[in-house]
């Protein structure tokens, strides 16, 4: 009943805004920012930003919610720690530590937005937003797959001389949710598939 009350709506729509300003801050960081570990302490920052209120909006409780709560507290300690010095936070570890961060929200999302409507029997502003949110969660879990495939891989990630690095990941990212044709800039068999599976997966989710 309490859900009913127009101050709790506001509230809900506030953590809906709130996880898309943490997408969109992820998102323009990793364009702005080095490749350096206080940069990757950010990101991690605002991925588990962006998981904690999405376990909020979706209602997740039990062994899960436990679960994801211990991994946010992990991944932002593991973060400090090296920053402070006492140990590195490579590419491939605040890439795989993102993607653990960030592969859970979409589902929380989706459950909270489901929620929602059929509490309201409509389509809401909260509807909007969390589903604007799920296609850039995509877009970031494909980036960070990149990221882990560039940094393991003999080889460099893309062809024609295009640098490895964030920014690049993500712009290749949210290009092969749009189009397949980006995928050809891949260099390795890895990465192409990979990126070759990213449109169908948002084309899933918009269906």
């Amino acid at each position: 009943m309490a859900k009913g009350f127009p101050a709790f709506r506001r509230a809900d729509t506030a953590r809906y805004l709130a996880i898309l300003i943490l997408i969109l801050s992820t998102i323009g960081f990793q364009v702005a920012a080095s490749d350096s570990e206080w940069a990757r302490l950010v990101i991690v920052l605002l991925a588990s930003g962006t998981l904690y209120l999405a376990l909020s909006v979706g209602g997740i409780h039990g062994a899960v919610d436990r679960i994801l709560l211990a991994l946010i507290v992990v991944a932002v300690a593991v973060s400090v720690i090296a920053l402070a010095g006492f140990a590195t936070l490579g590419q491939f570890d605040a890439q795989l530590i993102n993607l653990l961060l960030i592969a859970f929200a979409p589902i929380a999302i989706v459950v909270g937005v489901l929620s929602d409507m059929r509490a309201r029997s409509r389509v809401t502003v909260r509807t909007v937003i969390g589903v604007l949110s799920v296609y850039l969660l995509i877009g970031l879990i494909f980036t960070f797959l990149f990221g882990i495939i560039g940094s393991q891989a003999s080889t460099a990630f893309f062809k024609y001389g295009v640098a490895d690095n964030s920014s690049n990941y993500l712009y290749f990212s949210y290009s092969t949710l749009t189009t397949a044709a980006p995928s050809a800039f891949a260099r390795s068999s890895h990465a192409r598939a990979t990126a070759s599976a990213s449109l169908p997966s948002i084309v899933t989710f918009t269906l």
